[in-house]
């Protein structure tokens, strides 16, 4: 049996969720509190919406969901069933509007949910932390940081204004920002890394399609080139660095306007091109036999292309 869209009160969801939850709850001083553990199947969903306060989701080997949950002001609308959980926040004034202020500052979500739960989360003004669910994740806030780790197939996560961090991740994954560092780490599969004003840090990859770009900041890459993969790199005031294994085939375009080119990697250049440091200057060039297509821009900052001592992904 399922709730639906209603507001919580601790008789109406025991009733709702029958005997496989159990379901506290306390009210007072506007204070409403969800804590209630009941069966919940592998590969179902979360539905998570927060304006202001925290959301930590982790997984575990049980086939069950353990939701504590807590508003300071409102109520906590909410739909369980064995496959889906949906939290909000709700708050209308005596004529039925919705008020639109802080009322769920010190809102706070914690669940526990079986590993392969697919989890989609997002906040106005506040922190989500989602860790080891191994399924897809979706993860978005305006204002706070936005950590994912140990998530799988498809990882899409993005703060306005905040830091992200995102590790251990298996698929496809795209990271945004605004006024955001963004850190990726141990990633298996195509990569799009994206943000204004901040740092991207992507190491431990192992990729075919890597795209990654930032207006203001610095652009660090450690990982795979494989033969018929595509890598793109762009900072407009930041300096790029890559650290790829040696021993690979890639044809590389290298540009910036007022920085250096430094390579590790003996380069054939076109005709016409000088090896060795240049400023301001556009290059295209080959290591090896050629192969994948490594492209680096930036307007004021360096670019260096560094040896790594990882081994490079078997063509």
């Amino acid at each position: 049996m399922t709730t639906r869209n209603r507001r919580f009160s601790p008789l109406g969801s025991a009733l709702a969720l029958g005997a496989f939850a159990t379901v506290a709850s306390a009210q007072g001083e506007g204070r409403t509190r969800i804590d209630t553990t009941f069966a919940f199947n592998k590969g179902g969903s979360l539905d998570l919406g927060i304006v202001s306060g925290t959301i930590t989701v982790t997984g575990w080997t049980r086939q069950e969901a353990k939701v504590v949950a807590t508003t300071d002001r409102g109520w906590l609308e909410t739909s369980f069933s064995s496959s889906r959980i949906a939290i909000e926040i709700r708050d209308r004034d005596w004529r039925g509007r919705r008020r639109n202020n802080d009322d769920d500052r010190d809102a706070r979500y914690e669940l526990m949910v079986p590993i392969g739960t697919r989890v989609k989360a997002s906040a106005v003004s506040g922190d989500i932390r989602i860790k080891a669910t191994a399924g897809e994740v979706q993860a978005n806030t305006v204002s706070g940081d936005v950590e994912v780790l140990d998530a799988t197939d498809r990882v899409v996560v993005s703060s306005v204004s905040g830091s992200v961090h995102a590790a251990k991740l298996r698929g496809r994954v795209r990271v945004d920002g605004v006024s955001a560092d963004v850190t990726v780490e141990d990633v298996v599969g195509d990569i799009g890394a994206k943000t204004v004003s901040g740092e991207i840090t992507i190491h431990g990859a192992s990729a075919s399609q890597v795209r990654a770009e930032t207006v203001s900041g610095e652009i660090s890459y450690e990982g795979t080139v494989e033969p018929s993969g595509t890598y793109e790199f762009n900072a407009h005031s930041g300096d790029v660095r890559l650290r790829i294994p040696a021993g690979l085939n890639a044809n590389l375009a290298l540009e910036t306007f007022s920085g250096e080119i430094n390579s590790a990697f003996p380069m054939t250049l076109q005709p016409g091109e000088n090896i060795g440091r240049r400023r301001g200057k556009k290059m295209d060039f080959t290591i090896g036999s050629g192969g994948a297509r490594v492209s680096v821009g930036t307007f004021s900052g360096d670019i260096t292309i560094e040896r790594s001592g990882r081994p490079n992904k078997e063509e």
